[in-house]
């Protein structure tokens, strides 16, 4: 785990990279990093990491050798970095904060290297992940026009008052392999970073830009007049925006996102808006006050909303991180001052604390419905068509209580009966005539991915 302290009493162990408080605010300190035992009985290792000044730790990977990379934003000079690191310099002369990006062994005893990240105003690492290379992707805000770009990237230059901003590093932190900005007019913040099985990066955040960049076909275009969710799809180069969409309007906030085994894409933050976007079906799909918890799936193009709940109650209700089980099964969580948060019979606390807030751990089923216990099954799994076209069906069993849904996600390819129900029942589609090359595309049916292969048409 990683955050900030102020506390020079903060336990470190035996033998860690730093066991002595560097410095800071009133309010925070030092980045510490920190690693327990799978029972959470033990303190196996746990260092400090900054300079004198405000040091934040805010996201944590680790690589395939259990090595730790941290990113976060710093607003010491003195920050520790390695040599022969891609930036050993602190880039803001009027110390507002760089992005760092350390590596440290899996025992917190070495630091492995330790890069700077930025330019000469204002930026923030906000998440991080790995590729199968080991190379390491950031996300976050930048307020500077010379952030460091690479040649070809998507976007070269600043657009306004902040971009998202999106590096990749090698595992070292040695060279900067790509970096590109994002983002409209307005302010724009990336907030949460994954990659996909190709390498493909998704990226979710708030945008304050009516011009924020969307591709055709995406789920929505349309700025909605108020600060947006957005979540963006780049290739792993970060020379092509692949995908990039809206998700609602007003006062939004997208904190955290992750890729199910078939693509799909679950973004979840906090919203205030009644008219967010909810699917049938889906566990709540009316505002319950002031401030909900939204949890939204989009397919992997991000062209379909597949399923969308809020989760709340009637006060103050925020989502920040957001996880999948082998299963499917999502899990929430954020902070709450609701006392009637939804709670479960036999769950470990269904109080919630008087005035001040509390901790939620929230599980949903995949397809975000109100039983978590739902399972599917789907029959056939996969048709092949010839570039003729064609229509067929396909069966789902479930509970008779379990709700369900149908999504193409391919232009070509229609759900015409059972795009929304509830237990066992029948989907049906049509596949239009093909006068191109062979092609593939998917229905998502009750969370399941079905396949629709097609031969090419006329040569």
């Amino acid at each position: 785990m990683t955050g900030s302290t102020v506390s020079s009493d903060f336990p470190t162990t035996s033998g860690a990279y730093d066991t002595s408080y560097n410095g800071g605010g009133a309010y925070w300190g030092d980045l510490f990093v920190s690693k327990l035992d799978s029972g959470l009985t033990s303190l196996l290792a746990s260092t400090y990491l900054g300079g004198a000044g405000i040091d934040l730790g805010n996201s944590l990977a680790l690589d395939t050798s259990g090595n730790v990379y941290v990113t976060g934003e710093t607003r010491s000079p003195d920050f520790s970095t390695t040599s022969g690191a891609y930036d050993t310099s602190f880039n803001d002369g009027d110390g507002d904060g760089d992005v760092f990006v350390p590596k440290l062994n899996s025992g917190l005893t070495s630091l492995l290297a330790s890069t700077f990240l930025g330019g000469a105003s204002f930026e923030y690492g906000w998440s991080l992940a790995l590729n199968t290379s080991g190379n390491v992707y950031v996300t976050g805000w930048t307020d500077s026009s010379d952030f460091p770009m690479t040649s070809g990237a998507y976007d070269t230059s600043s657009n306004g008052y902040g971009d998202v901003f999106i590096s990749t590093l090698n595992s070292g932190l040695t060279n900067l392999l790509a970096s590109t900005y994002l983002g409209g007019y307005g302010f724009d913040e990336g907030r949460s970073l994954t990659l996909d099985t190709s390498g493909n990066v998704y990226v979710t955040g708030m945008t304050g830009s009516t011009d924020f960049p969307t591709t055709s076909g995406a789920y929505d275009t349309s700025d909605n007049n108020a600060a947006d969710v957005f979540v963006s799809k780049l290739n792993s180069g970060l020379t092509i925006l692949l995908a990039s969409t809206f998700l609602a309007g007003g006062d939004c906030d997208s904190r955290s996102l992750s890729l199910d085994t078939s693509g799909n894409v679950y973004v979840m933050g906090f919203t205030n808006k009644a008219d967010f976007p909810t699917t049938n079906g889906a566990y709540d799909t009316i505002f319950n006050g002031y401030w909900d918890v939204f949890v939204s799936k989009l397919d992997s193009g991000l062209m379909s909303l597949l399923a969308s709940t809020y989760l709340g109650g009637s006060a103050f209700d925020f989502g920040n991180s957001l996880a999948l089980d082998t299963s499917g099964n999502v899990y929430v969580t954020g902070m709450t001052y609701s006392a009637d948060f939804p709670t479960t019979n036999g769950a470990y606390d269904t109080a919630c604390g008087y005035y001040y807030a509390d901790v939620f751990v929230s599980k949903l089923d995949g397809n975000l419905s109100a039983d978590i216990y739902c399972t599917y099954s789907i029959s056939p799994t996969s048709k092949s068509f010839s570039k003729s076209g064609g229509s067929g069906s396909v069966k789902v069993k479930t509970s008779s209580d379990c709700s369900r849904t149908a999504v193409s996600n391919a232009a070509w390819i229609t759900v015409t009966s059972g795009s929304s129900g509830t237990g066992k029942g029948m989907v049906a589609y049509s596949v239009s005539a093909n006068t191109g090359s062979a092609r593939t595309g998917t229905l998502t049916i009750a969370g399941k991915t079905f396949t629709v292969k097609q031969a090419r048409g006329k040569r």
